[in-house]
């Protein structure tokens, strides 16, 4: 049993660490760093599907839906603030609800704090709006039939709010 790592040559895309063993290559996910999170965030979306596809891809890879005790709750916890601040606007900005953001303290090694995006009272009609419940009240696996028939726009925002929220590329 031979394992051994292979670092590729650095490019524009996110770096990628192959693993060999007896001859398979699997891909392993690489952690992306605050710097790049930091930098997708502040990219502009002008456009109000693009806005709506990134708001609801990173509700989904931020797994954001709890329901419990009869109520649904939307609460996503990312790495940075600006994330925070840019899932936040967006979900007052273009659905009018409000949400609350709250800063967690670092645990253990980390050297920064997690954010918390927390949307209480309308939580059920948000997850409804950006598709992560359907009618019946059922949550839905995948992203919503809008953003993934979406145009390229549609389709950068995805991989916008995916890196962002779940802080990897695989």
């Amino acid at each position: 049993m031979i394992i051994r790592s292979v670092l590729l040559p650095r490019s524009r895309c996110v770096p990628r660490v192959w693993w060999r063993w007896r001859g398979v290559v699997n891909s392993v996910p690489v952690v992306m760093t605050a710097e790049v999170t930091d930098e997708l965030s502040r990219v502009d979306g002008t456009a109000v599907c693009c806005r709506r596809a990134e708001v609801a891809t990173l509700l989904r890879f931020c797994e954001a839906l709890h329901i419990g005790a009869g109520r649904v709750v939307v609460i996503a916890e990312v790495d940075t603030g600006s994330v925070a601040r840019r899932l936040r606007q967006g979900i007052t900005g273009l659905y009018g609800y409000p949400c609350a953001v709250q800063v967690l303290p670092p645990l253990g090694r980390r050297s920064g704090g997690r954010y918390v995006v927390q949307v209480i009272a309308d939580g059920e009609a948000l997850a409804r709006r950006t598709g992560l419940l359907d009618r019946g009240g059922r949550p839905v696996r995948g992203l919503p039939v809008p953003v993934v028939a979406g145009g390229a726009c549609d389709a950068a925002a995805v991989w916008r709010g995916g890196v962002s929220g779940a802080g990897f590329a695989q």
